[in-house]
């Protein structure tokens, strides 16, 4: 059983490799991601899964096991999810992993994350309380990428 991260970006799937060693990015024809079409995303998602069991030697995509972090748009994940089925081992979400990693970042004051907040995925959030809440969209925000999104589940 091979398993997976899989963060689910605006119209990217991240997708990562989970063993033992630790996490390390799945390059897709040269890209540490794969492109989808948010309208057709059941189908995209069908056919990632489909490259990942060939490109793994698995058996059938059921060999495919994946933790998923939520995407702002829940109907996307909900897509996803019902694509994934039993697949899916575990569901992140996204604003507890945003205010976690906030959380963390703050202790670095030279970030500004107090001020500005951290922009990901094209939406900004600020912390209030022990939540992140999304704001108006700021150039200052620290930008946390879809790696770095892990390390905060």
């Amino acid at each position: 059983m091979k398993k997976f991260f899989l963060v689910i970006g605006k119209d990217k799937f991240f997708i990562y490799s989970r063993d033992n060693k630790g996490v390390e990015p799945v390059f897709i024809d040269g890209n540490p991601f794969r492109q989808y079409n948010p309208q057709n995303i059941k189908q995209d998602m069908t056919d990632l899964l489909e490259y990942l069991a060939d490109a793994y030697n698995e058996a059938s995509t059921d060999e495919l096991e994946f933790s998923v972090v939520e995407n702002s748009d829940r109907v996307r994940t909900a897509n996803v999810s019902s694509v994934l089925g039993n697949r899916m081992k575990e569901q992140f979400s996204l604003d507890k992993i945003i205010a976690n990693g906030m959380h963390h970042l703050q202790n670095d004051v030279s970030l500004h994350i107090k001020d500005y907040g951290v922009n990901y995925d094209g939406n900004s959030y600020k912390l209030e309380g022990d939540m992140a809440k999304k704001v108006e969209y700021s150039l200052l925000g620290f930008r946390l990428e879809p790696k770095q999104i892990m390390e905060y589940c």
